[in-house]
């Protein structure tokens, strides 16, 4: 079958005649597209709050998909934010939350989430680590079927480089071999969220704008109130309903919608803050790279330089695919789950595509991450338009100012700029300035900010998913099954005080003590960038402090103690070697004793990890540059550990050994990178 996503240009559905219903283990099934077919003028919102239903009600009409849904009066949870840590908090509280009411004969847990976009959208945050793997093994999806929507990414690669242009100025770390992860698009990744958590029974209501101010998570411990304006159909006026709740999370992220009623103004890290800059590009792959080592491996890449680092992420986006369709799609890979279809009679991509007519294309997230004190020291580049907006004169002048990245980006003919790729309103350039922020209250009396509405720190090694919106969602689902199990059989009165308040504390110096960690690791981080000396010493020092002993990171399933790994920051070694590097990483100057005093900090820290766990995580197997006593090593070939990225040599497209012997996205046997 010819590869539909060519290199170059936007990808094509081929036409040739193949028996397609024959290749899918369950039979054809569109019940999306039926429903538009029978009633084409409903809307992507009315599509997915039709979901809420069996479907199959909808198509026999006893549910009206063309009205208004209707709000519920009460739920005993409502989630402000259909966003991954909304989502993920209601998947894993309904699997526990209805466990517990089995055991106990309590009524099942009802949640309802409310999110004010139309349908899920554009957002950045594309890369994940396995913890979000392990997560979607046991309660969304499994590695063979999630590899049907995402990217495949295996492990991270560093690449530091100096305003040089030869390779002897490059240093390379990297990370990998662990467990399978996941370059995601978050409008696929958020609209599966969505489905499974109405498949598991949760409601949740696209167009349903939470109004805060006339919101009130102040009154008693019984119940919440949340206000919801929700759009007529076919009339565009609003009327808002009140639903009353026992807990209540917000999952809106910088627009904070409920919790900004309790802490009004987010609050700023003393010391350096981050600005990013990002766009879109279509990547050749038949385009050599020879003097950057494993440029075509399936991690996500990293060129770190003084000012900062940058990611190069690559995805498969279904942007130009309806809807409907996509629904299709993700309907029939939860049916696959369900029916336990083993992963070789699963079919591949292309064929999954051509039959719920899904149009996808391979494309490259590249952005810059820049510390703000830095911003004057680029140098500006002369090929951008005077009338060009900030965004992209900042993009482009971080090229400019390193050779290896300007050759890679603008010289190679590898990368060709996708414009206005995602909607002419969102334009070709983002930018996001002062990342780093934290909030003071987090959490009261029957009430949970999640994900990065708690926080956040710098997309370094995934933060926004793997260490603020998964952990958040998990910690606080236990404590939100807790305070429902409180609350009398009957619905009357609400759960102790005690318990209320133990929830609220645990909660908050949870949050607390995970978004200082991150911070304390992404100031340490940042700042070895200044020079290849300190990104030499303090890298391999960190992930021997994160990895400590290997069998703890490379299971399944994702496990209680997860949310507290926290990248290594609550490990009993991390007080000591940060307190006595930070002060030296932050002068204002590198010179050659401050180097040498970091060099012997880390080596003395790293030979103590070593003599402790060295026996058990071999770290050889997953650092190519790296010895098992985590010194340099240049043999740079490949993980041997227990994962193993492979590259098709037909279609190009990235794999894992141990999903499938043949490509997951054309079929055919393919080769290793």
């Amino acid at each position: 079958m010819p590869d539909p996503n060519p290199a170059d240009g936007p990808a094509v559905i081929t036409k040739e005649p193949v028996d397609i219903p024959s290749l899918l283990p369950l039979g054809p099934r569109f019940p999306f597209s039926l429903l538009l077919r029978s009633f084409p003028n409903l809307s992507p919102t009315q599509l997915l709050n039709a979901n809420n239903h069996p479907i199959e009600d909808v198509l026999l009409g006893r549910v009206n998909a063309g009205v208004p849904p209707t709000i519920p009066a009460s739920a005993d949870v409502v989630i402000a934010g259909a966003g991954m840590a909304g989502l993920l908090y209601a998947i894993e509280l309904k699997a526990i939350a209805d466990l517990s009411t089995q055991q106990l004969s309590r009524p099942e847990t009802s949640i309802v989430v409310l999110e004010k976009s139309l349908e899920p959208g554009y957002k950045v945050g594309e890369s994940a680590l396995s913890a979000f793997t392990r997560f979607c093994n046991k309660a969304v999806l499994p590695e063979h079927l999630m590899l049907r929507l995402f990217s495949p990414k295996e492990g991270l690669d560093f690449i530091h480089v100096d305003r040089r242009a030869d390779s002897a100025a490059f240093q390379y770390e990297d990370i990998g071999g662990l467990d399978i992860s996941y370059q995601l698009e978050r409008r696929v990744s958020e609209l599966l969220l969505t489905m499974r958590a109405q498949q598991l029974g949760v409601k949740v209501f696209y167009g349903a704008t939470v109004v805060a101010d006339s919101s009130d998570l102040r009154s008693s411990s019984t119940t919440k109130t949340v206000s919801v304006a929700l759009p007529e159909t076919p009339n565009p006026t609003a009327h808002s309903t009140e639903i009353r709740a026992k807990v209540v999370g917000d999952g809106t992220g910088l627009a904070r919608a409920l919790a900004a009623t309790e802490s009004p103004k987010s609050c700023s890290f003393e010391g350096m803050n981050y600005n990013s800059y990002w766009a879109y590009f279509k990547e050749d792959m038949h385009q050599p790279e020879d003097a950057i080592r494993h440029w075509l491996s399936s991690a996500s890449s990293h060129i770190c330089y003084k000012e900062g680092w940058s990611w190069w992420i690559r995805l498969l986006s279904w942007k130009d695919t309806p809807t409907a369709n996509l629904m299709d799609y993700i309907h029939y890979l939860l049916a696959l789950h369900t029916a336990d279809i083993s992963p070789d009679k699963t079919p591949t991509i292309q064929v999954l595509a051509r039959a719920f007519n899904c149009t996808y294309n391979s494309i490259v997230s590249i952005g810059f991450v820049v510390r703000n004190d830095t911003l004057d020291e680029l140098t500006p580049a002369p090929y951008v338009d005077e009338s060009a907006h900030d965004g992209e004169h900042r993009f482009w002048s971080i090229v400019h100012t390193y050779p290896t990245i300007e050759r890679i980006l603008r010289s190679s003919g590898r990368y060709t700029l996708l414009r206005d790729y995602y909607g002419k309103r969102r334009g070709t350039f983002f930018s996001r300035r002062n990342m780093a922020y934290y909030q003071d209250t987090v959490a009261g009396d029957g009430w949970y900010a999640l994900g990065i509405t708690a926080g956040f720190t710098s997309p370094l090694f995934s933060p926004g998913i793997v260490a603020i919106c998964l952990p958040t969602a998990f910690v606080a689902a236990r404590l939100t099954a807790r305070q429902l199990s409180d609350f009398p059989r009957g619905g009357g009165g609400g759960a102790s005080t005690a318990s209320s308040r133990e929830a609220v504390r645990e909660y908050s110096e949870y949050v607390r003590s995970q978004i200082q960690g991150l911070r304390t690791i992404d100031v340490i981080l940042h700042c070895s960038y200044k020079d290849r000396r300190l990104f030499r010493a303090v890298f391999p020092l960190f992930f021997a402090n994160a990895l400590q002993s290997l069998e703890n990171y490379a299971g399944s399933v994702y496990r209680k103690d997860e949310p507290y790994w926290t990248y290594g920051a609550r490990t009993d070694h991390f007080p000591a070697w940060s307190g006595e590097l930070l002060p030296l990483l932050l002068s204002p100057e590198i010179d050659d004793e401050i180097a040498a005093k970091v060099e012997a900090i880390c080596a003395r820290y790293i030979s103590e990890m070593v003599a402790l766990y060295g026996s058990a995580t071999k770290y050889s197997k997953i650092m190519r540059y790296r010895d098992d006593q985590l010194q340099e090593n240049d043999r740079g070939y490949r993980h041997d550990g227990i994962i193993t990225g492979t590259r098709c040599s037909s279609c190009k497209h990235n794999n894992f050994c141990s999903i499938s012997e043949g490509c997951l996205m054309c079929g055919k046997h393919f080769i290793r990178a």
